[in-house]
């Protein structure tokens, strides 16, 4: 069948890539302890990337989980880049490393009009206790309009400003590939577009991109309109909306990326045509063993081609579909058209009766079939749901999708 030799043909390429990434596939499996990861991590060297000394590296934290959330990272996507600054919503050292207080550019004038919100920063630079999650939410919405002043300081003369947060990965190889072909004097600004009330702005998450001009741009425009904004960061819910109403305000308008930034992790995408042979930049909602594992993928990338970027197509075959299996127990694959059933197996019986149908999920006489795959996640906390695949028309979907 023609769509096996296909099959067989890029099983030869991605074996090789299986084969020398041997080190990290048994973590996606077994999951060992985090002692275990970081030694692994810490065998692989890097260089900075071509074209990384362009690059600013602005990172978004919190006090209340930084100390979970940051130690990935430096073993991993900030390894190798030369020039980053870690802001967050105090003065602090962790692990070596200087994190910034962006809220230090608000004066306290300013502060002084949210005082629901700033308690809890007073709170941390009075030595108090830690603050609980959701009070570090609060003072997060502010840190985004502070940083593009505290990027520009830093590093003015840098190409671009890269904004992540303590969950999103970027595969850099493939990002200062696709920048290359822009030109940083130039009003840019990148990233994955969201609206609220109509108005486009970038989802942090996803990161997003400023170019030189367009950061001292924004900074020039924003110096003295602070208070107008951070009046509008109190009233939305999230500070990537008044960053991106602002950077629209002020002339610089978003260019979507997407699907070249995305909103969520490998397991929580599905793989469809629009995506299968684009390069992977950004993800989010990353775990720390997700990171790990993408960052090691983009390494053996680059050491079998040099020149290739990493696509979606890749990051399937290396880390979801070898975790596809027939049944798994109390796993969520995602959202389908819906049928009523009574059973797991009627589900499937109804998945392998449409001809399209590659996958399944089973829950409460609900079946829902999908056309492309998702992996899904664990729902050991919500039981009774139940996803499956079929496997052989797995491998003949994708094998029909040609990456030129």
């Amino acid at each position: 069948m023609s769509w096996i030799r296909g099959y067989l043909r890029r099983y030869a390429f991605f074996h090789a890539l299986l084969l020398a990434a041997c080190i990290f596939l048994p973590w996606w499996i077994r999951r060992p302890d985090e002692n275990a990861q970081f030694a692994a991590l810490r065998q692989f060297k890097c260089a900075p990337p071509p074209g990384s000394e362009d690059l600013f590296v602005v990172m978004k934290t919190g006090s209340t989980v930084l100390r979970k959330r940051l130690p990935i990272y430096f073993e991993t996507i900030l390894k190798c880049i030369p020039d980053y600054s870690i802001f967050s919503d105090a003065n602090e050292s962790f692990r070596g490393h200087n994190i910034n207080d962006a809220l230090s550019y608000i004066n306290k004038s300013m502060m002084n009009r949210f005082p629901n919100d700033f308690q809890f920063y007073d709170r941390i630079h009075k030595g108090g206790s830690a603050l609980s999650t959701s009070q570090g939410w609060k003072l997060d919405k502010y840190k985004f309009l502070p940083m593009i002043k505290a990027a520009q300081e830093a590093r003015p003369n840098a190409r671009w400003f890269v904004f992540i947060e303590d969950d999103t990965s970027i595969v850099w190889s493939n990002l200062l590939r696709w920048l290359a072909a822009y030109d940083f004097h130039q009003l840019y600004f990148f990233g994955r577009e969201e609206k609220v009330a109509d108005r486009r702005f970038a989802h942090g998450g996803s990161g997003y991109v400023l170019s030189n001009a367009a950061l001292r741009h924004a900074v020039d425009y924003l110096e003295p309109r602070m208070q107008e904004y951070l009046d509008l960061t109190n009233e939305v819910i999230y500070g990537d909306i008044s960053l991106g109403w602002m950077l629209a305000d002020s002339g610089i308008e978003l260019t979507d990326a997407w699907p070249l930034f995305q909103g969520e992790s490998p397991d929580r995408i599905q793989y469809t045509e629009d995506i299968w042979c684009q390069p992977v930049l950004t993800q989010h909602h990353m775990s720390s063993h997700a990171i790990a594992s993408l960052w090691m993928l983009e390494q053996t990338n680059l050491i079998h081609a040099t020149n290739s970027n990493l696509l979606h197509r890749d990051v399937f075959h290396a880390l979801i579909r070898p975790r596809l299996s027939h049944l798994i127990e109390n796993w969520d694959n995602g959202r389908g058209y819906e049928h009523a059933c009574d059973t797991v197996s009627d589900c499937e019986t109804l998945c392998v009766a449409d001809d399209t149908c590659v996958q399944f999920r089973f829950a409460s006489g609900q079946c829902r079939l999908s056309d492309h795959v998702k992996l899904g996640v664990s729902t050991v906390a919500k039981l009774g749901i139940t996803s499956g695949w079929l496997l052989e028309r797995v491998d003949r979907l994708y094998a029909g999708l040609q990456c030129n």
